[in-house]
């Protein structure tokens, strides 16, 4: 399991913080793997500064471009809720 620390806009960050926003697309840059765990750090752009609030998620399903027509050099990834359970091993 790794911890990636991302900035995220206001908009974004308040669905996400709202229950909302069950997804996020990043530049496939850091290799996301399910159960990987993801700090959202709310960021301001036009001042460039951090507001000091931020979520942990952990990723639930990552589909990277170019499959399922995501572009290539970005990945999608599913943000699961606290009472649900991932099953690496688990196939239907």
């Amino acid at each position: 399991m790794t911890v990636h620390i991302l900035k995220t806009w206001p908009e974004p960050f308040a669905e996400v913080a709202k229950g909302l926003k069950k997804h996020e697309i990043r530049k496939n840059d850091r290799d996301f793997q399910a159960r990987d765990v993801v700090v959202l750090r709310e960021w301001i752009p036009s001042s460039r500064t951090y507001t000091g609030r931020q979520i942990e998620l952990t990723i639930g399903h990552v589909t990277r471009g170019p499959d399922w027509g995501v572009p290539e050099g970005l990945a999608v990834f599913t943000i699961l809720d606290e009472s649900e359970t991932y099953y690496a091993d688990e196939h239907t």
